[in-house]
């Protein structure tokens, strides 16, 4: 996400892209927090674009990553509980069956 002027919560989210050149972008009186978030194969996990009230950075993990892994500042405590999971299943519980997103079963393609 790019986040201006708000308070994001950024939880258990899964980032893999080697053309990708930002991840979370935190700009002009942004608030973010990043949560139990992983990073792979990433050009800039975190930009700090400039006037971010908070961007801060906890319990997330990074593996061949270039650029920035730190924000900047405490952000604010959400006005939720929520439990996140472990850093280390965010991937798994994504990409594994069940997970998020559109699955391609095939990279074959028929012409009509």
């Amino acid at each position: 996400p790019r986040v201006r002027f708000g308070k994001v919560h950024v939880i258990n989210s899964y980032y893999n892209s080697t053309v990708a050149n930002k991840c979370i972008a935190a700009g002009f009186e942004a608030n973010v927090l990043a949560e139990n978030d992983v990073f792979e194969n990433v050009n800039e996990p975190i930009a700090l674009i400039g006037g971010a009230t908070a961007m801060q950075v906890k319990n997330c993990t990074f593996t061949s990553v270039t650029g920035n892994k730190t924000g900047t500042g405490t952000a604010f405590t959400p006005p939720y509980t929520i439990t996140p999971r472990a850093a280390a299943s965010v991937k798994s519980s994504i990409t594994g069956a069940g997970g998020a997103g559109a699955t391609l079963t095939s990279n074959s393609c028929s012409t009509i």
